[in-house]
């Protein structure tokens, strides 16, 4: 290769960010007769270089997406060690994550189209479903579950592709790792009823993308778990049907509350069989209505609202790009934060509140609220007052922001108060949605 040894093949540009167990950076792929392409490099850790299950579970990460072949999904090119330290060389996306354009259009007091939304979901559906059904060398199902579906591991890229992004944490029949016992990973904002038992499956993603439509309908989170308790949360979730977006968006179709109470329905086999039957039904309803807007229609939408970002974004990586042989740049450490203590308690804990709810709903209090108005505003109002806890019962603490979220926030930092604007590169600054990738849970009263 020119000369070119083999730990050579790959440099480092500049620090995107920190996660839980790795860096993540922005490099570039070099190859024969000066051959460049931009990859993205996520690097375990110095503090993880001794464990070995951390070392075990960014191996999985590796494996399971490599397996994964789809236009939706994120693709692996590499995994290899440089300098002593074990790397996965992904796919660049040249674009933002969900939770980037959401927190942008609320600055600028704008809405996602509908039929850009029913485009964005049918992709990610489609992205899922993939994986889901996605199998070894031998035919044999690897039983994958993404279990950290979140607008932050949803990118859209410059052209109107959406990519699944940071399979981190998932789950499949090719992995060593085990979650402990009273154990729950995935962000505490998209966390399904049956991630509190530790039951998920393909469904509990399809859960998780459900609040994700209703985010990007209505502009606002369904549950804000980064302001509750892990108690007041797993009430929240066990209990509380989602809200119709036709009550809180006008114009929105009624057809749709049904689709997204089929898919956030509490049981899981209440729930769609399948991502793919998912992505069937918003098709249909974007069809009867404002239609469903193609890839095309996706980036000319992104290049109007978005331009001057995405543009700082493209001549910042042509300038990076352009500079291969500059000194590389190391990431500035973040602190990492501390798990609560674990504990067993959480199965006793979910068949308490379920045996509550039945009760309240024996007593014909769900009847009495709605007959005074409270309507839906009370799922989503009361979900800012903070309950008085048990003693010894607290709020797990906010982790750093994820590689994925990092990932999309290569080239801009926090958004800007005016128009979105593009800072150097910096990691993200942790927000209250920071993935949380093992919540443990604190002992709950009786």
């Amino acid at each position: 290769m020119d000369g070119l040894a083999e730990y050579e093949r790959y440099k480092i540009l500049a620090p995107i960010g920190t996660g839980g167990m790795a860096d993540v950076f922005l490099g570039v792929h070099l190859g024969e007769q000066q051959f460049r392409q931009l990859v993205v490099i996520k690097r375990i850790r110095p503090d993880f270089l001794e464990n070995q299950q951390a070392r075990q579970m960014f191996v999985d990460e590796a494996m399971t997406v490599a397996s994964l072949s789809h236009p939706n999904i994120v693709q692996i090119h590499d995994l290899r060690e440089l300098d002593g330290r074990l790397c996965i060389a992904m796919e660049y996306v040249d674009g933002e994550t969900l939770s980037f354009l959401l927190r942008q259009l609320a600055q600028m007091g704008q809405r996602l189209p509908l039929d850009v939304a029913c485009k964005l979901m049918i992709q990610a559906s489609e992205g899922l479903h993939a994986a889901h059904t996605a199998t070894d060398e031998a035919g044999r199902p690897l039983g994958l579950v993404h279990r950290d579906i979140s607008p932050h591991n949803l990118m859209v890229d410059r052209n109107g592709y959406l990519k699944v992004i940071d399979f981190g944490i998932a789950k499949s029949r090719l992995q060593s790792e085990k979650t402990a016992p009273g154990t729950v990973k995935g962000k505490l904002s998209y966390l399904s009823p049956e991630h509190f038992k530790r039951e998920v499956d393909a469904r509990s993603d399809i859960y998780a993308l459900g609040l994700v439509f209703f985010e990007l309908v209505t502009g606002r989170k369904a549950v804000e778990g980064g302001d509750l308790s892990l108690e007041r949360l797993m009430h929240v979730v066990l209990t509380r049907p989602l809200p119709p977006v036709s009550q809180i968006v006008p114009g929105v179709p009624k057809a749709l509350d049904a689709v997204l109470a089929k898919a956030t329905a509490k049981r899981r086999q209440d729930r769609y069989p399948d991502a793919e039957a998912f992505a069937a039904d918003i098709r249909a309803v974007g069809y009867r209505h404002d239609g469903v807007a193609t890839h095309a229609g996706v980036q000319a939408w992104l290049q109007a609202t978005f331009e001057s970002c995405l543009e700082e974004r493209r001549v910042l990586a042509r300038k990076l790009l352009s500079k291969t042989e500059a000194q590389v740049v190391q990431p500035s450490s973040v602190p990492s934060v501390a798990s609560p203590p674990k504990t067993a308690a959480l199965e006793a804990r979910v068949r308490e509140i379920e045996q509550e709810h039945r009760l309240t709903k024996r007593l014909g209090w769900a009847v009495a609220l709605l007959a005074i108005g409270l309507g839906p505003g009370l799922w989503l109002g009361s979900l800012t007052r903070e309950p008085r806890l048990p003693p010894g019962v607290s709020a797990p603490p906010r982790a750093p922001a994820t590689p994925a979220e990092a990932h999309a926030g290569a080239f801009h930092g926090p958004p800007a108060p005016a128009a979105p604007a593009v800072a150097a590169p910096a990691a993200r600054a942790p927000t209250t949605d920071a993935a949380v990738p093992d919540v443990a849970v604190p002992d709950a009263a009786r």
